[in-house]
């Protein structure tokens, strides 16, 4: 048996024990590696990167701030915070 096969076994099995289906084991690697490490070779280019900081970091903020329900007085007073 290859390593896919004995993948699909174990992601099928999983499947038929759906709670949490997609926090098991195996179907949890194929669907969402660990990007730590790649994160952070990067991590000191993007803090220094006036785009980056400046158009999606603060647009990725505000999106989790109005998925998050927050009034729109509390996302400017967060964004007068962040941009100082």
């Amino acid at each position: 048996m290859t390593l896919w096969e004995r993948m699909l076994t174990s992601i099928q099995f999983e499947f038929r024990n759906k709670e949490n289906f997609l926090q098991h084991k195996t179907i949890s690697k194929t669907i969402s590696p660990n990007q730590r490490k790649n994160t952070l070779i990067h991590l000191d280019y993007v803090k220094k990167n006036k785009y980056f900081l400046n158009e999606v970091f603060l647009k990725f903020l505000i999106q989790q701030w109005v998925a998050q329900n927050y009034s729109e007085a509390s996302v400017k007073g967060l964004l007068n915070i962040v941009i100082i």
